[in-house]
């Protein structure tokens, strides 16, 4: 149990278009058994009752401040957030997902009995309504800056979800969300880890991952979805420049596996068909700088990212 004389955590709250959700959310960051919380609910100018909810909610609880913001996506919610915590530990709830009430006692009580910078649990996939549709509980693990890094490479969505962390302030030294794009955590989970000592899992599933059919993680694949490589391709350069050449395959790899969505998105401007061979570009860039012997599959990708994706799709029929 963490004592009453207790550093305070800054919880980021991001809000567009999910007044379904977003009092269950709230709910259930003002019930958690760690009292000692700021709410920051950034309303990312949603056209909807979402400014509304978000005053009345602040007028309930003075832990809860409120920033109304015109509209420019995740990343630019996630960075004003940032900018206006004044705890000694960040953590994130989307505005459409919920935490169970021990959450941030078992992460923080975690974080300071190891002397981590940033630990993390697992979540339970909850549809619409609540309903449980699968567990992601990851094995118990420590991890050192490099290491942490390598989990990156395994492409575990457990090791790029900010939602699924409390990390020291410091973690985000130097972090700025990529505005414009999707993808943000993925972008910058790498430079979280550069940031930190020493990441601490947990075994568990305390986070209420909401699985909604028309929020954009779960939309049919577009043009935008391909932002992903583009994460990666940063990644991929900045180890580079810190020397980090055994993580580079790793990163290529997976850039490789996102480019499936190439079959299957439509091209109808001359602006999604610059973008479409900028990310090809991108990923040719990163097999070429890779030093380890490439598969088969990353060599067609390479050579015919098309028709690497094409046979994909015809092989999975």
């Amino acid at each position: 149990m963490v004592s009453t004389n207790t550093p305070l955590i800054s919880v980021i709250v991001t809000a567009y278009k999910v007044e379904r959700f977003l009092d269950e959310c709230i709910d259930s960051i003002l019930c958690q058994t760690y009292r000692n919380l700021e709410i920051i609910l950034v309303d990312d100018g949603s056209p909807d009752r979402i400014p509304e909810m978000c005053d009345r909610w602040s007028e309930r609880d003075e832990r809860i401040r409120v920033i109304h913001k015109k509209n420019g996506g995740c990343s630019s919610a996630k960075n004003a957030g940032v900018a206006a915590v004044r705890g000694e530990y960040i953590g994130f709830v989307d505005g459409d997902d919920y935490i169970a009430p021990e959450f941030y006692e078992t992460l923080l009580t975690c974080l300071l009995e190891t002397d981590s910078d940033i630990v993390q649990i697992g979540m339970q996939r909850v549809d619409e309504e609540g309903k449980i549709l699968s567990y992601v509980i990851p094995e118990a693990a420590t991890y050192n800056s490099y290491e942490a890094l390598e989990c990156l490479g395994l492409d575990n969505g457990i090791f790029i979800m900010n939602s699924l962390s409390l990390s020291k302030k410091k973690v985000f030294d130097n972090i700025i969300f990529p505005e414009g794009k999707v993808c943000e955590d993925a972008a910058m989970a790498h430079v979280m880890y550069m940031n930190a000592d020493k990441l601490t899992v947990l075994s568990g599933d305390l986070y209420r991952y909401r699985i909604v059919n028309n929020s954009i993680m779960h939309a049919k694949p577009s043009i935008r979805s391909l932002d992903i490589v583009e994460a990666l391709y940063n990644r991929f350069r900045d180890y580079e420049n810190m020397g980090y050449t055994g993580l580079l395959s790793d990163t290529c790899n997976i850039a490789k596996n996102k480019l499936w969505m190439l079959a299957k998105i439509p091209i109808s401007t001359v602006e999604e068909r610059l973008r479409r061979e900028e990310i090809i570009h991108m990923y040719r860039y990163m097999y070429k700088h890779t030093p380890d012997k490439k598969s088969v599959q990353c060599t067609l990708c390479y050579l015919s990212p098309r028709l690497y994706n094409w046979l994909k799709v015809i092989l999975k029929r």
